[in-house]
């Protein structure tokens, strides 16, 4: 009877440590690196994600200095190593605020579910016809998922 107590007590404690686990759905925050991957220069960056089987669509958001933002829709899959790979697909023009990106990018992230702080990094690069040009633009996202506010 101890025995069957205790296993249900670690199950309990199990199955709330599953459902503490944050979603990859919803808003993130962070930084995008510019200038390469060893690049200080950097921004505040958030991106929005929705989920559908593996299939992930959102919109992404690149606020430079003095209130512009650059505003991108973007797709991807997330694969069963919690990897994932996503693309610009279009521009969203903000009025008043809206700035055209110079390029598009695509971007390989690393998915960490945590019951303390679920973490989305990874690289970006820029979407060019020639991928081994060295003069093509990449760097860093590092992004923390944003936790709702319960009311």
């Amino acid at each position: 009877m101890l025995r069957l107590g205790l296993f249900l007590c670690f199950l309990m404690i199990g199955v709330s440590a599953v459902q503490a686990q944050d979603k990859l759905e919803g808003l993130w925050k962070g930084t995008i690196s510019d200038g390469g991957l060893e690049s200080e220069n950097s921004y505040t960056f958030e991106l929005f994600l929705t989920k559908e089987g593996k299939r992930l669509k959102g919109k992404s958001y690149v606020h430079l200095e003095k209130g512009k933002v650059i505003e991108m829709e973007i797709r991807g899959v997330l694969y069963q190593d919690q990897s994932i790979y996503m693309a610009d697909v279009e521009f969203i023009p903000l009025e008043g605020t809206g700035v055209k990106p110079r390029y598009t990018r695509k971007y390989q992230l690393l998915y960490r579910p945590s019951i303390w702080e679920t973490t989305l990094n990874g690289y970006w690069q820029e979407i060019i016809p020639t991928p081994f040009f060295d003069g093509r633009d990449r760097g860093r996202i590092f992004l923390k998922k944003v936790k709702k506010n319960k009311a």
